[in-house]
């Protein structure tokens, strides 16, 4: 592998999880890694203002001739030929977008592509799991110090419990997590911990401001939250996401949303188990 551009899309999970897997493609393949990283309305704020610079990782603007190209692979061959042509015009071997990255994935021909290609390799992606652990996720991203501080305010208040247990619950735009994991699950799981032992308390990271205030109602003296804004497509929802993240990953454990990549996230970057809660259909 020459050189590795990578554009990470959807959610800070997401995106994550792309930039993890890219350098451990860098480790493995050798060659250059370009980042570009769009702010949007999905994660409306710029790198280095939620994290530190990552050693040997570049960040770029996506420029016009990034957009011009079009993705590699074609069942007609003519077109995947011309295609081809077209894209190295613009100085790239492959294109390879968001919705081909699974399936190459799972063929290995991706990893195939890594290793033989010397020339430049485009991925867009909202996910690459390519095998990494808690150590190595914990190596790249280092939050920045204001961001770092306000995690560390909130664990000051675990001191208060034996234990404290992470919840995730995810709903607004998040179809599958309102359908699949529905706020009785999580109840049940609060009910079941606190009989086991009542000096548990929970931590609550929510994009929905009625089942915070349903939860602290039922659980008033269990419950911690942390006050944050919401929004995605401002640079502090995206930094109080962030502390919603890192603080779940200092619990003993997280019951997760469904189809939510937040949970998964967080129970990675602490090395603690993330159940995911799924209502039987």
């Amino acid at each position: 592998m020459n050189q590795l551009y990578i554009e990470p899309i959807g959610g800070l999970a997401n995106r994550m999880r792309v930039i993890t897997s890219a350098i451990e493609f860098k480790k493995k393949y050798g060659g250059e890694v370009y980042c570009i990283w769009n702010e949007n309305s999905e994660l409306n704020a710029p790198f280095f203002r939620l994290f530190d610079s990552v050693e040997g990782f570049h960040f770029i603007p996506k420029i016009k001739r990034f957009k011009l190209l079009r993705f590699s692979f074609r069942s007609n061959p003519v077109l995947k030929h011309l295609v081809k042509v077209y894209n190295k015009l613009l100085g790239f071997d492959y294109f390879i977008k968001a919705h081909q990255v699974a399936q190459l994935v799972d063929s290995n021909e991706l990893y195939h592509i890594l290793e033989k290609n010397n020339g430049s390799i485009y991925i867009e992606s909202w996910g690459i799991d390519y095998t990494w652990d808690s150590k190595t996720l914990n190596e790249i991203f280092q939050l920045k110090k204001d961001i770092m501080n306000k995690v560390e305010n909130n664990l000051k208040k675990f001191s208060e419990f034996a234990e404290v247990v992470g919840l995730h619950i995810r709903r607004t735009d998040n179809v599958e997590a309102i359908k699949n994991s529905p706020i009785e699950l999580f109840i049940n799981e609060i009910d079941t911990k606190i009989k086991e032992n009542n000096n548990v308390g929970f931590f609550l990271a929510t994009d929905d401001k009625d089942i915070e205030f349903l939860l602290q109602k039922l659980y008033p003296r269990k419950l911690l939250v942390y006050r944050k804004s919401l929004s995605r497509n401002s640079l502090e929802g995206i930094q109080d996401a962030l502390v919603d993240m890192y603080t779940l990953s200092k619990t003993t454990m997280i019951y997760g949303s469904h189809f939510s990549s937040f949970s998964t996230m967080a129970g990675k970057i602490g090395g603690i188990e993330c159940i995911r809660l799924k209502k039987n259909h």
